[in-house]
């Protein structure tokens, strides 16, 4: 059982300057200046036998990690715009950014008397700074001609990078085109393919653990790096939305770095290190049908929805495990035109989730349902109920049911409405969620505020 307190504050300042030089009818020139500070100090303390295990240590019954964590940003961006017609422009930009981040941590040790418990604390203590330059030009360019369309984007980056005075620089080019059809009787389609660049952040390369609570520490074994990405993607919709609609979507997206991580497993706490894998891909697709039924007034959609992916991971520092997760959705909702006082919405979605690799295979599902009525009395008065439902995984958990009820009143003469709202009137006392990864099985369990009351004033001004 822990006890946790923790104390989270953030302080942000942001400020940003536009001017615009209109040149002509076709032509303007826009600078935006922006900058940004962040301070955000965390202190937290966790009740438990954590570093008892760790230090051998039964004295030690308190963990306090201490944060202090700083960010400093400003950029500077020049665009020119050229509109040749209605549907043809180019866009040029030049601009600079540069930000800073600086974190520092460390970690305490007490008895149950808040007694200070000396230890070897060198892993558990961190001051990274850490400094990003980025020198950009990009062009956009687009254009349609009749019921074609298309584009481009070509974004070149200087990025220097200052990581603890271990300095790097590198340029990059991310180019992105896409080419459209559009026509009313056989649909419409867009294709694209890119590639893109993205630096590391504050929160991937301290070198040093921290602790993030719930037993669970994290540390980087990553130096600064630059991530690759290239993705493509097709659409195609055809139809009226309010009528009879079709929509279907595929997009592939493939890394050639991207971070992983080695979790160092002990029954009672565990080590998170993030490290650097290549090769990851991803493939996700959507499907959507709806259709008006005239005879009850009511819109039906059909909807679904396919996701896989490949990753590689670690668990107490040995070989890579290769894991295939398939995500797999159905689903259906109504929604109902009617001109009387009463209209519902309605729906229901299945979940089939898949995860297999050399050490784990296993399926659950999850489920998830809702029904709304609308009452509207008159131009003044209405009434909403809520209904959800929800089962997460396929294991012997409860289910969980909320309903919630609002009645509200609009005083049109005085621009206010009042309202009593009912919450959580199943009362239900908490909610379940199921997870599974390669290398364990999660259950969690939220607390939920039991049933209650609002009573509340909108007012316009």
């Amino acid at each position: 059982m822990n006890n946790q307190i923790g104390k989270n504050e953030l302080f942000a300042n942001e400020n940003r300057l536009t001017y615009t030089k209109k040149i002509d009818s076709s032509k303007a020139l826009v600078a935006v200046a922006r900058y940004i500070f962040q301070n955000r100090p965390y202190d937290f303390t966790d009740e438990n036998d954590v570093f008892s295990q760790i230090l051998n240590n039964p004295d030690a019954q308190k963990i306090n990690q201490i944060i202090d964590s700083k960010m400093n940003f400003g950029g500077l961006k020049l665009s020119y715009l050229k509109k040749y017609a209605e549907e043809h422009s180019l866009e040029l930009q030049l601009g600079n950014e540069f930000r800073k981040d600086f974190l520092s941590s460390n970690l305490h040790i007490f008895n149950s008397n808040n007694e200070a418990i000396s230890f070897d604390k060198s892993e558990f203590i961190n001051h990274t700074d850490y400094v990003q330059n980025n020198v950009f030009a990009q062009i956009k360019y687009n254009k349609k001609v009749k019921n074609w369309s298309y584009g481009f984007t070509i974004l070149n980056q200087m990025i220097h990078s200052d990581l603890n005075q271990n300095k790097q620089n590198g340029f990059y080019v991310s180019p992105l085109a896409n080419i459209g059809y559009q026509n009313r009787k056989i649909g419409n389609f867009n294709l694209n393919a890119g590639r893109k660049f993205s630096t590391v952040s504050i929160n991937d390369v301290y070198t040093n653990y921290i602790y993030q609570g719930n037993r669970n520490f994290k540390q980087s074994n990553v130096n600064f790096a630059v991530l690759q990405d290239c993705n493509l993607g097709f659409s195609y919709n055809v139809g009226e939305q309010m009528s009879q609609y079709l929509n279907f979507n595929i997009n592939f997206f493939k890394s050639g770095d991207y971070l992983s991580n080695n979790m160092i497993v002990n029954p009672n706490y565990t080590f998170n290190q993030t490290i650097l894998v290549k090769n990851n891909s991803n493939l996700s697709a959507s499907l959507e049908l709806r259709k008006y039924l005239k005879p009850i007034r009511s819109r039906l959609s059909i909807l679904s929805s396919y996701m896989q992916s490949g990753y590689e991971n670690s668990v107490n520092n040995q070989p890579l495990i290769k894991t295939k997760f398939i995500n797999w959705k159905a689903a259906f909702e109504m929604k109902s035109g009617w001109t009387k006082f009463i209209n519902y919405e309605c729906g229901y979605e299945w979940a089939f989730n898949t995860i297999s690799s050399k050490v784990n295979s296993n399926k659950y599902i999850d489920q998830k349902g809702f029904l709304n009525l609308y009452f509207t009395i008159n131009s003044q008065f209405r009434i909403e109920s809520l209904v959800e439902y929800y089962k997460f995984g396929n294991t012997a958990q409860k289910t969980t049911q909320f309903w919630d009820i609002k009645a509200n009143y609009t005083l049109k003469k005085y621009n206010m409405s009042i309202f009593i709202q009912g919450n959580n009137l199943l009362n239900s006392n908490s909610i379940q969620r199921y997870s599974i990864n390669n290398i364990s099985e999660s259950l969690y369990t939220q607390r939920l505020l039991p049933r209650h009351i609002v009573l509340g004033i909108n007012k316009n001004f």
